[in-house]
């Protein structure tokens, strides 16, 4: 799942994955040591015997990669396409939309990260954090 590694310094938005960025650079990280990545709706492999015996699912079914939470909502939501945004307040508030190509915040309030959606445009970006959406309070 491109997802959730694109969220960190070890993964590159541009030129793909594990392409060593900053981070990995800077701490002598290897691009060999990285493992696969998927899109969210590739499969990864099929239900084992064993696991179909656990779980009553046929054996043999696909599993895919899958999505994280934000991802899989913002597809749920049909944030599938550019000029369509969401709006979650939960645990954290997130606003999800959608980019054609990587748009980065330089202090860090928006994170850009790889969306669910296969192929391109695969970008998304958040704002997560609800109370970083409040004013700061007043010094009266």
């Amino acid at each position: 799942m491109a997802g959730g590694p694109s969220r960190v310094d070890t993964f590159d938005l541009k030129e793909g994955p594990w392409t060593p960025p900053a981070l990995a650079s800077r701490v002598g990280l290897e691009r060999s040591i990285w493992p696969r990545v998927y899109e969210s709706s590739e499969i990864t492999g099929t239900v084992s015997r064993h696991a179909a015996a656990l779980t009553g699912l046929a054996e043999g079914t696909p599993v895919v990669a899958g999505a994280g939470d934000q991802a899989a909502s913002a597809v749920g939501n049909g944030i599938v396409a550019p000029g369509i945004i969401s709006c979650t307040i939960g645990t954290s508030g997130v606003v999800f939309a959608h980019t054609q190509s990587p748009a980065y915040d330089p202090p860090g309030r928006v994170h850009t990260f790889c969306h669910a959606v296969k192929g391109e445009p695969r970008f998304a970006s958040s704002m997560p954090g609800s109370i970083n959406l409040l004013p700061p309070p007043r010094a009266d």
